[in-house]
C-alpha cells in the first residue's frame, strides 16, 4: 500500500474517532429575514433551566456546562431563537474558554418549552458563523460580561 494511502486512512481514521465525542446537536439556524424582525423573549428561570439540562444532556464524554448568559428572541413563526456562552469542563478538571452555542425552541403542546441545541462554536459550528447568526436575528443585542 502506498505510503499516501496509509497516511489517507490513518488521517480518516483519527478524524472519526473524535467524532463520538462532539456533541449531538443538530445544523445551522434558519436564515434571518431582515423584513420580519424577531421579538424580545424574556425566558423563565424554568424554560432556562429546561436549554441547560438539555444542552447538557447533548454532550455525550462527560463534559460539564457552565453557563454564561442566554438570550432568546421569538421570530414570526413562533420558534423562540436561543443563543448563549458556555465554558466546558472536561472529566479531568480542566476548562474551555467561553464558546457560543445556539438552539431553537418552541412549546410543547402542555406548554413546555422544549430546547434543541444546534451549534457549539469549536465543535459543529464556527463561531464567526454562530455570532453572525445570533446577532442577525437579534439574539445577541445585550452581550453582558460573565
Amino acid at each position: 500500500m502506498p505510503v499516501r494511502a496509509v497516511l489517507l486512512a490513518a488521517t480518516a481514521a483519527f478524524a472519526l474517532a473524535g467524532c463520538g465525542s462532539l456533541p449531538r446537536f443538530g445544523s445551522a439556524l434558519p436564515a434571518a429575514d431582515p423584513d420580519i424582525p424577531a421579538i424580545a423573549y424574556k425566558l423563565t428561570d424554568r424554560e432556562t433551566a429546561e436549554i441547560r439540562s438539555t444542552f447538557a444532556a447533548a454532550l455525550t464524554d462527560g463534559r460539564t456546562p457552565i453557563f454564561g448568559p442566554i438570550e432568546a428572541r421569538q421570530k414570526a413563526d413562533g420558534d423562540i431563537v436561543v443563543c448563549g456562552l458556555v465554558r466546558l469542563r472536561k472529566p479531568d478538571g480542566r476548562e474551555s474558554g467561553m464558546k457560543l452555542f445556539d438552539g431553537l425552541a418552541a412549546p410543547d403542546p402542555s406548554g413546555t418549552l422544549r430546547f434543541e441545541p444546534k451549534r457549539l462554536s469549536g465543535a459543529n459550528g464556527k463561531f464567526l458563523a454562530i455570532y453572525t447568526d445570533c446577532r442577525a436575528l437579534g439574539a445577541l443585542s445585550r452581550a453582558k460580561a460573565v
